[in-house]
This record gives structure tokens, sequence and C-alpha cells, in this order.
């Protein structure tokens, strides 16, 4: 029996898929117990043709904005002009949601024919086995491909080094903050992971980071450009974040954008916004003038503004008013606590809180703890979601529990009253199921 049919719909695909080995859901792969690398991806790659070298690309990697920063990059080439293909993960309710052209979500029948392309070698050579990512991945680069998009953007799952993605050869690459993630996977101090993040630097591409000059990270980062011969745009080194009233402006190798206004939470999206403008700036003048729009000196900074970026800090109704945000470092955790507290004019803030058991619970409470009025401990539909029972006692005891995050929303809004603010943050799996309950039918 053939074990990969073609599929006829995106449940048929899930059903082949649910074969391959997942790492976003497994938990052994999180706590460090199982090992990976690119050989199985290079193969994959290799047996289809090397799509992934058929597109000029960005590379982001980073402990948080990553997806944001891609976002962005997205919206800033395709008003420059250029045709773009974007890769992200994880799906907050649609597996099409990972793979995006010319701002669009991927339709089922593109999907399903880049997936069938994709199936092929595997029924040809039974050792090739993908892992659910790569399998997603190569596909995003057949699309991508067949697509003739002028510039893919594609955000690292995991780390840098091993990522399915890493197999790109890209025009720049991004590092965005680094935070203690991972710590069982990538390592126990930020200058650690921020090596396994830097992994996605190549030989003479350029690099953009924000990281502080004396952050050891930072130290990191430009070692490993500098060993690779990589131009690195950094503070103090050609990139500089620039506040400008409400707003912020981005200087870039000396030359200054005009004015933007990120979304929420804003100096955390101001970071990426920057972050993305250098990467998009650099593109673009690296596929030169002979482009067929002609390309500007700078992007315009005007698609940063008022952007909406889903499940990031992102409104899905009123009375009460409920924010779902993936944030799932402290770092990340602390921007979107301060935000929802500050627009928080009346009534209470009520976060509803699931997290993922490979994460530093307390590290992640620490923000969210003194800012909101009363936190609901959710659990997600992941065998990685920490019980709810456990988040409570972390938190010392305080709040309510619930088994599901619907049942959490439930509470929150009880709450929450028609006048509060609820926040569903932690863990982008609960931000989605959160997200799902409000956009599908």
């Amino acid at each position: 029996m053939n074990p990969f049919p073609t599929p006829r719909s995106v449940e048929d695909l899930l059903k082949i898929l649910s074969s391959f080995t997942d790492y976003e859901k497994m938990e052994s792969f999180h706590s460090g117990k199982v090992r990976c690398g690119l050989d199985g991806m290079e193969r994959l790659v290799e047996s289809l043709g090397r799509p992934d070298r058929e597109v000029p690309s960005i590379h982001i990697a980073g402990s948080k904005g990553k997806g944001s920063t891609a976002l962005m990059a997205d919206a800033l080439a395709r008003g420059a002009g250029l045709r773009c293909g974007l890769y992200t993960s994880p799906h907050l309710i649609r597996l099409e949601e990972r793979i995006a052209v010319d701002g669009k979500e991927v339709s089922a029948d593109r999907l399903l024919r880049a997936a069938e392309r994709a199936l092929a070698p595997l029924r040809d050579d039974p050792t090739l086995r993908p892992t659910f990512f790569e399998f997603i991945t190569a596909t995003a680069m057949i699309v991508f491909a067949e697509s003739e998009v002028d510039l893919a953007i594609y955000e690292v799952g995991l780390g840098g080094r091993l990522d399915a993605t890493n197999v790109v050869e890209p025009l720049v690459s991004i590092i965005t903050d680094i935070e203690l993630e991972h710590t069982r996977r990538l390592g126990k101090t930020r200058a650690a992971i921020a090596r396994e993040k830097a992994g996605i630097i190549k030989k003479r591409v350029p690099v953009a980071t924000l990281l502080d000059g004396d952050d050891p990270a930072r130290r990191v980062v430009e070692e490993c450009a500098r060993s690779r011969d990589a131009t690195l745009f950094a503070p103090g080194a050609g990139l500089e974040l620039l506040p400008d009233g409400e707003a912020f402006r981005a200087e870039i190798g000396g030359k200054t954008t005009d004015p933007f206004s990120p979304p929420p939470p804003a100096i955390l999206q101001a970071r990426n916004g920057t972050l993305a403008l250098c990467a998009v700036s650099v593109a673009m003048e690296t596929l030169g003038a002979g482009f067929r729009v002609g390309l500007p000196e700078l992007p315009d900074a005007a698609p940063l503004t008022q952007l909406t970026l889903p499940g990031r800090f992102e409104t899905l109704s009123a009375g009460p008013r409920v924010i779902v945000d993936g944030a799932h470092s402290p770092g990340s955790l602390r921007a979107v606590a301060a935000e929802a507290r500050r627009i928080t004019s009346a009534g209470r803030l009520i976060a509803v809180f699931g997290l993922a058991r490979d994460k530093d619970v307390d590290a992640c409470l620490a923000p969210l703890l003194p800012r909101v009025d009363e936190i609901v401990s959710v659990r997600y539909d992941s065998s990685r979601s920490r019980d709810p029972a456990e988040l409570k006692a972390a938190a010392g005891g305080r709040g309510r529990v619930a088994q599901s995050v619907p049942e959490g929303l439930a509470l929150a809004r009880e709450l929450a009253g028609r006048d509060g603010t609820i926040v569903v943050t932690g863990s982008f799996y609960a931000a989605g199921e959160a997200r799902a309950l409000y956009t599908t039918p």
C-alpha cells in the first residue's frame, strides 16, 4: 500500500504528515534528548532540485520577535514593489498560514500541488524520511520557486544552526533579541544560545542585529560574522533605532528612514521593524538597479505604521476587550503585560495564561503577576502544555484554573466585566486556540 497517496485536501495532507516526526510537539526534542541535523533536509531539497536556491531570500533567527520581523520585512518588500514569499511558524489555526505569497495565505490547492511534488521523491526513496517541519519547509520553497517570487523570507523554527531553514543561502540574515529559552536544547547561557542562532550567518552574507555592544550575545554574533567575513549591521556599526516623538526612525548605513509607528508593544516592535528595514534595504541593494521596477535606496517605512500582526497583540473583540499574543519568553511577556496595563484605563486586566513545560515558569510569570488583576491558568491542546494547576502553584496559588482555553476565556470574561481587558498569552498555541474562537465560523 502506498504510504504517501496523493492528498486531495489539507485534511488528507495532515493525515499523511501525522506519520512524520513532529519536533514541534515532542517533549523529548525540546528537552534536548533527541539529536537532529541538516543532513535529512539537504537530501530532501537535493532530491527536489534545490528549490531553495531559485529565489533570493532573507533568513531570520532569534529568541523573540522573529515572526513579527518576518511579517514586517514582507510588508516592506511588497511596499517596494517586490513579489514576496513568506514562511513562518507555527500556524495559529490553519496549516496554510505558514506560507504566504504576495501578502496572501497560500490556497489549499496551491499547497496540495506543492506537497504532492515534495512527496514524489519520498515514494521513490524510502530512506528519505523528513520531519514534519522539514517537509513543510521544503513545500514552502517549492511554492516560492513555482510562484516566481522576487524575494522569500524564512523564519527559523527553533535555534538556527540545525534548523531546516538553514539550507538557504540568503541575501541577508537577521538575529533578533536573545533570551534564555529552550535551554535544554540550545544552551544554558545567552551566549551559548546566541551561538546557535548565529549559526545561520553565511560566508560574506550581511547580518543585522540590535543586540547592544556590551552584550555577551552581541559579542558572539560579532565573532561569528567576523569568522565568516560577513558585514555586520548593529548599534555602533551602521544600524540605529532612533526615537522620533511618538514614532521611530531607522538609520541604516548613514541613511535615515522616514518615521514609522509600529504596532504595539511599540518599543519591542520598533526594534523588529528596524531590523526588517535594514534587511530589506540590504536585499534591495543586492538585487540591484536592474530589477524590473527599479528599487529605492531605502524601503518606505510607511507599511509598518498600523500593520496588523496576527497573534501578536491582536485585538479580537470588545466588551471586554480580548487580545491575543503568542509571547512565550520573559522579555516578550513583560512588553505585552506592560502594554496591556497601559491601555486598560478602566475595568480589570485578566491574563489567560498557558505555557509549555520546557519554559521557565517563574521567569515567565514574573512580568505578568505584578501587572494583571487576575490570572487564569489554562491547558492548551498539546502534550507539551504545562498542567494549569502547576501554573497556579508557581503563581503562589493566585488566580483560577481552567482545563481548556475556551473554559479559561469564559472565566476571564466573568472576571473582566464589560469594561475590562483580557490578554491570552504564554504560547502561540494558546493564542491560536483563542483566535479560532473569534475568527472562524
